[in-house]
């Protein structure tokens, strides 16, 4: 309700995790979170570093991050979820602070090589003093890609459907060297089947219709075939 009011139905997700020492950030990673809120980011792909997010989106977030961080005077790591509209990038809002290793800093050692932040972290709280050290986006050379893995079919009394409450059960993290194969990658891991012939597509809203439209043409010049309903065909 809080992200709604916040955001309306363009609210989007990104999450920063990094190490701090006496309210100074010391090493910090945003992530993307590719579905709307307010769906929990556990539940939700992840790319990390960002893909789509606006360089005004990603210096607000870290402008509210470092406020943050320095207000509590965190020592050690820490997570913030944060909203922002995507209709007016600048405008992002703390939804959330984990003063604790979350379970995305796997993900973003690995992809930020050379920052070997749980470390980083042992030392912080050990009292170590340590200096701030970055990785630039532009100098990471690959992406890294994170899909949850759920259980409805072994609880059949679950309510699939997604919402704030986080619902996975697993997670899977991949890299490649962008972001669609860095995604299908994480696809496979998870068991999935990926087509060879017939696609089903089901799509919801006039604008998602538009939106599917040059995919479709695409994946039907790869050789599929696509089965849709009355009102998508006549979109597409």
């Amino acid at each position: 309700l809080v992200v709604e009011c916040l955001c309306g139905e363009n609210a989007r997700q990104v999450v920063l995790d990094g190490v701090a020492q006496r309210g100074e950030i010391l090493t910090k990673s945003l992530s993307e979170v590719i579905e709307c809120a307010p769906i929990h980011c556990g539940d939700s792909v992840m790319l990390c570093p960002p893909q789509y997010i606006a360089i005004a989106t990603y210096a607000a977030s870290l402008r509210c991050a470092q406020k943050l961080v320095k207000a509590l005077s965190v020592d050690g790591p820490f997570s913030i979820s944060l909203v922002y509209d995507a209709t007016n990038p600048e405008s992002v809002f703390v939804v959330g602070c984990n003063l604790y290793t979350s379970r995305f800093l796997p993900m973003t050692c690995h992809t930020y090589l050379g920052e070997p932040w749980l470390e980083e972290a042992a030392k912080v709280v050990m009292g170590v003093p340590r200096r701030s050290k970055y990785m630039r986006i532009i100098d990471v050379e690959h992406v890294a890609c994170r899909i949850p893995v759920f259980s409805f079919g072994n609880r059949p009394l679950t309510d699939p459907r997604l919402g704030s409450t986080m619902q996975a059960t697993g997670e899977v993290v991949c890299f490649g060297a962008h972001l669609h194969e860095a995604y299908i990658r994480a696809l496979q891991a998870t068991g999935t089947r990926l087509p060879d012939k017939g696609i089903l597509v089901s799509l919801g809203g006039a604008e998602n219709k538009l939106k599917f439209a040059p995919l479709a043409s695409l994946l039907i010049l790869a050789g599929f075939t696509l089965y849709v309903t009355e009102g998508t065909r006549a979109a597409l």
